[in-house]
């Protein structure tokens, strides 16, 4: 096992709230994990392009083994406002380290080329701006760090939350 954790980390995505996976099928992004979520009881949520540094994946790793409340914080891309958290309870950084009945059927093919993936098994929908007041970037903890960042084109953020409260509403 890995050692112990010093000092805790959540991640902040963004995502695409609709997607078009063919010209004839648009869906949700939410509600199809949800819909897994419903049928399996948990999904795995993956992210498009880079992955994180292992030092990043067993920092994370680490705090989910033992047992430490790790946070996705989950920002729809404009023109939506919507925000959702969910608790990570596992992480893998290959697409064969997934169940892959658990990745939502309209992007797992494409998901075999991503870096790394999120375990969830709830969301529950948030105030944007409330997480913006809360959450501040590891590289740079200061309010309203994480809303500048959001400014440019990551999609994933490491963070911190200053509300202990933010991640268990």
């Amino acid at each position: 096992m890995g050692e112990t954790v010093s000092s805790e980390i959540h991640l902040a995505l963004r995502f695409d709230a609709e997607w078009w996976p063919n010209p004839s099928l648009k869906v949700n992004t939410v509600q199809t994990h949800r819909d897994v979520i419903n049928q399996h009881g948990d999904v795995w949520w993956g992210k498009f392009g880079r992955g994180i540094s292992d030092s990043k994946f067993e920092h994370i790793k680490n705090q989910i083994n033992q047992g430490i409340p790790t946070y996705a914080y989950l920002f729809e891309n404009s023109p939506f406002d919507g925000a959702f958290v969910a608790q990570v309870k596992d992480i893998a950084n290959d697409y064969f380290d997934t169940k892959s009945d658990l990745i939502p059927s309209y992007y797992r093919r494409e998901a075999r080329g991503y870096d790394i993936f999120f375990k969830f098994d709830l969301f529950s929908r948030h105030d944007r701006f409330k997480l913006f007041d809360d959450l501040v970037l590891v590289s740079n903890p200061t309010k309203r760090s994480l809303e500048n960042a959001f400014r440019g084109a990551t999609a994933l953020f490491y963070v911190k939350n200053n509300n202990l409260n933010a991640g268990s509403k």
